[in-house]
């Protein structure tokens, strides 16, 4: 069976928080996006359970032109920003999945891009594309015509799944949800319907779109109901257990204020919710397998969650709110985790207060690098560790940050590990 994976999800790392760690936001690499907006992200390991550390992919609507590292689509490595092969795509991105191309077989999988974009250097595309490890290729006719947009993709049951405001795929008529099997691209069963977000929860198909939220279950869509609250779905994710929706709602009785969740019955409340949209949803574990509890992470355009101030983001521990630092001064389109931290992607200028345009990192400093084999004392495997990043010209070696693999970063390791970890 061909395997998907979709972004989405919390990104699970071998990093942990060190105890005198206090989280807070950082800047990855200030003024790259000084004018667009990143709409959707996806933490990707490019070779699997290799020695390579995970990339974080955005897409947007920034341009090359403008200052940003390529034109709508880019890669972040943790210390600097790459483009995706040296093609031009021509429009803007919505959505970031991955992708197993081969099933079964060895290469592991791959970015998919989805959004409004028709050509990528002058080649019919149709508002999706795959990477294939060095350059980004069509997938069979596309979907959509002008006008068109891709909004998510997500995996189910071996097919990709996109959803959107398309009206064709694979060049025949398809409204708003569509399945690429590995070949083609055809209409999902009875999936005439506009989309906003595609999610799999407890094997099922969930979409979230104007007004609500349904599910297929193999045989047919249903609603989960009642929802007659939930006007817009923006965002879906799982939070131990039950489904999680994020967008503009009413309360008809309760107050879900934006974001609201639903445990197999019924939609329940997240507390006081937030007082604005919820766009972006995940997951993430400050301390890994620490004590401290899972969180979610909701991210949109609000400055208050549970009635405290929570500007653009903020957690959810289960049973209260609280803000990520004094948050970002503008509104927020994606998220994901990478290396113990949570990424923000969106319109915003500011992160914590530090200037950090529509991309920012909210965890600890680096994780005590002189440990390098991750299990928390300092012995003599870390040398061997070390040395063999060096080795194989993993970028995590490069301990000086000076973009440059050489003998001085040895002695910067060596005097880390004489000084010890917090």
């Amino acid at each position: 069976m061909r395997m998907i994976l979709a972004c989405g999800a919390a990104w699970v790392t071998a990093g942990v928080l060190h105890a005198q760690c206090v989280p807070s936001w950082h800047v990855p690499v200030p003024g790259l996006f000084p004018t667009a907006e990143v709409h959707a992200l996806c933490t990707w390991d490019p070779d699997g359970a290799g020695p390579t550390r995970p990339v974080v992919i955005a897409g947007g609507n920034f341009r090359a032109s403008q200052g940003s590292p390529a034109d709508f689509v880019a890669q972040w490595d943790g210390q600097s920003w790459q483009p995706m092969g040296n093609q031009v795509v021509a429009g803007g991105i919505d959505a970031v999945a991955l992708y197993d191309h081969d099933g079964p077989g060895p290469a592991p999988a791959r970015p998919v891009i989805g959004g409004y974009f028709m050509e990528i250097s002058g080649q019919w595309f149709g508002r999706v594309a795959r990477w294939d490890g060095a350059a980004w290729q069509p997938m069979g006719d596309g979907l959509g015509a002008n006008l068109d947009n891709v909004a998510s993709l997500v995996s189910y049951n071996g097919l990709l799944v996109a959803g959107g405001y398309f009206t064709v795929a694979g060049g025949q008529p398809c409204f708003g949800l569509a399945q690429w099997d590995g070949q083609d691209w055809s209409m999902f069963p009875d999936g005439a319907r506009w989309v906003d977000a595609l999610f799999v929860w407890n094997g099922d198909l969930i979409s979230g779109s104007t007004p609500g939220v349904t599910r297929w279950d193999g045989k047919s869509w249903s609603f989960l109901t009642p929802q007659e609250h939930l006007d817009e779905v923006l965002a879906l994710a799982e939070y131990r257990g039950d489904l999680i929706a994020g967008g503009t709602f009413h309360p008809p009785i309760s107050v879900h204020s934006g974001i609201a969740r639903f445990d197999g019955t019924a939609w329940r409340d997240l507390g006081l919710g937030t007082n604005g949209t919820v766009w972006a949803l995940t997951t993430w574990d400050p301390d890994g397998m620490g004590a401290a509890p899972e969180l979610l992470i909701a991210g949109g355009t609000f400055f208050e969650a549970g009635g405290v101030p929570a500007v653009g983001v903020a957690a959810w521990d289960g049973t209260q709110w609280s803000s990520l630092g004094s948050g970002l001064d503008g509104g927020v389109r994606a998220l994901t985790t990478w290396d113990s931290s949570v990424i923000a992607g969106g319109g915003f200028v500011n992160a914590g207060g530090i200037f950090s345009p529509k991309f920012a990192r909210f965890g600890c400093d680096d994780p005590c690098e002189p440990d390098c084999n991750g299990d928390g004392a300092l012995t003599l495997a870390d040398f061997g560790c070390f040395q063999t990043r060096f080795a194989v010209g993993n970028m995590q070696a490069d301990c000086n940050r000076d973009g440059l693999l050489q003998l001085s970063d040895f002695g910067c390791f060596q005097t880390g590990f004489a000084l010890g970890c917090p």
